[in-house]
């Protein structure tokens, strides 16, 4: 009856068929829907927007062009003849995991490259030290701060930031509600 689907299968009776079979059930649930959750990482995409030319395209919350695919891209800036996926990290922590997610958004979603925005935080700082001696293979822009401020300068006139980038980026704090 489970497999001609006349059954409505309990989590137990599917973690029973998966003992039987010599398997494990294992579920996890997956974040839907915008994956903009908070105020700072809605204060630094604006911040990000507002240092780019009024000559580029601005969109957020682009979909990878697979269909069913969740995916999305923070932003999106675009010129004539580029395009480049942005993401926001308010708190990145795990470097590999971090640029293996972009360099697979990068390949899927029909960008000439990534520019990965952060905070200017102490933690960012620590993160962005620790991870310096495999950064350079994955954004070759940042090796350098003024690399980095370039690629930002470059955006601002309305071109090509050449290349993959990290932006760190001082935003003011939001004053706390009482």
């Amino acid at each position: 009856r489970l497999e001609r689907l006349r059954l409505d299968p309990s989590t137990t009776l599917l973690a029973r068929v998966g003992a039987v079979l010599g398997l494990e059930l294992s579920a996890r649930y997956f974040p839907t829907g915008s994956p903009v959750r908070d105020r700072a990482h809605l204060r630094l995409l604006a911040a990000f927007q507002a240092r780019l030319s009024p000559t580029l395209r601005w969109q957020t919350e682009v979909p990878l062009p697979i269909e069913r695919d969740l995916r999305r891209w923070d932003g999106m800036v675009s010129g004539r003849t580029w395009r480049y996926g942005v993401e926001i990290e308010t708190a990145p922590r795990d470097w590999q995991a971090l640029t293996g997610r972009l360099a697979l958004k990068q390949r899927d979603g029909g960008v000439a490259g990534v520019i990965l925005v952060l905070p200017e935080t102490h933690r960012v700082r620590e993160f962005l030290r620790a991870a310096a001696p495999v950064a350079g293979s994955s954004f070759p822009i940042p090796a350098r701060l003024a690399l980095a401020r370039l690629a930002l300068a470059r955006l601002a006139r309305g071109e090509d930031p050449g290349g993959n980038a990290i932006a760190v980026l001082r935003v003011a704090r939001e004053p706390r509600q009482p």
